[in-house]
């Protein structure tokens, strides 16, 4: 089960903050946790602008 944190917004939060763990972040990791988070932005605002287009606002 281990990093399956990358696939939720909160847990992107704890390893951008570093609170689990005083490493840095690898470049892989690095290059990962800004994919998911631009992943994130990205899918929450296509779903945020679908949904007012809808409801016609």
């Amino acid at each position: 089960m281990s990093g399956l944190g990358m696939f939720f917004p909160l847990s992107l939060l704890t390893i951008g903050m570093g609170v689990l763990s005083q490493e840095s972040l690898s470049l892989g990791e690095l290059g990962a946790f800004v994919v998911m988070c631009v992943l994130f932005v990205t899918s929450g605002c296509a779903l945020g602008i679908r949904r007012l287009m809808r409801e016609g606002l």
